[in-house]
């Protein structure tokens, strides 16, 4: 009797086995997918936490599907195709004019009412971005049109700290700058630069908690971290969930045509 039980017995302690290490390599994991920028209020747990944001396909998404992350390849493809030759100048204004007449869109609905819940609640809340500061082809001042766009759909991250001025974090010949509660990392990565900001501020949260939908960066920000011994915790967005628009090829043909030929996208 016991012996044609063994082999039920084995399987069971065979399952029990590997969902013992699958719960706890789940319980200890410090980057971990969702599905909603709604799943991090979960995630919050003692007020000194500091809660990080990346904005492009985060808070913000461009209604155009092409710009989207997913169809970047066939954009980049695109200009690449219609530019190729021209002057870096050149290219670079023509960038600049599509990041000025193309339209963006909350990524989900209600997340900046969503976003301001957790403000009000008094934990730090702050955005990180790639986009580098300062004069980009026509637009005289990236910050002024990266915060115009958030302002103007319902995001203020200017109280997340008592700076009133631009501050600039130097790390060698890497430069980020701190403008109105978003930090334009650039070419710097982001845990670097969230780095430098804590030790400008002079300042150490308990908890780090940070949104993005590149895990590069929240890799980035949990290795810098683990030295300073802050808890960390990041949540790498699931954008294709969110962005399944289909793009008309010969739609984009006409607009990147259009674009350099009359300086408009639309």
């Amino acid at each position: 009797m016991l012996r044609s039980l063994q082999p039920t017995i084995h399987v069971i302690f065979s399952l029990f086995f590997y969902l013992t290490v699958f719960l706890s390599t789940s319980l200890d994991a410090k980057i971990i997918q969702v599905p909603s920028l709604y799943c991090l209020e979960k995630h919050l747990e003692s007020q000194d936490t500091w809660v990080i944001l990346d904005v492009d396909e985060v808070l913000l998404v461009a209604e155009d599907p092409i710009l989207q992350r997913l169809q970047r390849p066939v954009f980049w493809s695109l200009f690449k195709k219609y530019t190729e030759g021209m002057p870096k100048e050149k290219q670079d204004a023509l960038m600049s004019d599509i990041w000025l007449q193309h339209r963006y869109r909350a990524l989900e609905e209600e997340n900046a009412r969503f976003i301001r819940c957790i403000q009000k609640k008094g934990y730090t809340v702050f955005a990180v971005t790639a986009l580098p500061a300062g004069k980009s082809g026509n637009i005289p001042k990236t910050q002024d049109y990266r915060w115009n766009q958030l302002n103007r759909l319902g995001w203020d991250f200017s109280r997340a700290f008592s700076i009133k001025d631009e501050w600039v974090l130097e790390d060698g010949s890497q430069t980020a700058i701190l403008d109105r509660g978003i930090v334009y990392s650039g070419k710097m990565p982001k845990g670097k630069a969230v780095v430098l900001l804590l030790e400008r501020l002079e300042r150490k949260p308990k908890r780090v908690v940070a949104v993005d939908d590149w895990r590069k960066n929240l890799e980035s920000l949990e290795e810098e971290l683990e030295p300073l011994e802050i808890e960390f915790l990041g949540l790498e967005l699931q954008v294709e969930e969110l962005q399944n628009q289909k793009i008309d090829l010969e739609h984009a043909e006409k607009q990147f045509k259009n674009l350099v030929e009359k300086g408009k996208w639309y």
